[in-house]
């Protein structure tokens, strides 16, 4: 919460300036005002939902069951800088998935009250932050040196990562 109190502002104030020039590049007239978007006479306001506290939180749980999952897969573990900056890339992957759909309820029309809405959050989520994180995430760790990881129990060895993603949308 204190980081979207504190940082959200300012980063849903530069989501909205740049979704306004991508939208006026498309031909598309467009203002901003603030954290509002006026486009054909609709007002779209970016909400501190929009940056997505929810969505944050589960792109990093994702991030982290992806590193475990490679790092268990590939007998290699990363360091701090190593986590640290794949934190640093699920930020990033989250602020272009948010700027995806942003743009894309802003396109569409879609009200906040429409079920799309979210449904355009949760397909943002998977095509902008999962899948290009499972990549990354996979490439990563084989290009990693090898550190092997002896230290884990059989136990954790034989959860898969479906059934930790299936644990991860319960918890959700």
């Amino acid at each position: 919460k204190y980081f979207v109190n504190t940082l959200g502002f300012p980063i849903r104030l530069g989501i909205t300036e740049f979704c306004g020039k991508l939208l006026a590049s498309l031909g598309k007239e467009v203002q901003v005002y603030g954290n509002i978007l006026v486009i054909n006479g609709n007002e779209f306001s970016v909400d501190p939902e929009c940056v997505g506290l929810k969505k944050m939180t589960v792109s990093f749980i994702i991030g982290i069951i992806f590193m475990a999952y490679f790092s268990r897969k590939e007998k290699k573990q990363g360091g701090l800088i190593f986590t640290a900056t794949m934190m640093g890339v699920i930020l990033l992957l989250n602020i272009l998935c948010n700027l995806a759909r942003i743009l894309l309820l802003v396109l569409f029309n879609i009200a906040p009250e429409d079920p799309l809405h979210d449904l355009a959050g949760m397909l943002c989520l998977v095509v902008y932050v999962a899948i290009p994180l499972y990549f990354v995430s996979g490439y990563t760790f084989r290009r990693l040196k090898a550190e092997t990881t002896d230290n884990t129990s059989e136990i954790r060895k034989s959860i898969s990562l479906p059934a930790n993603l299936i644990l991860l949308t319960i918890v959700i």
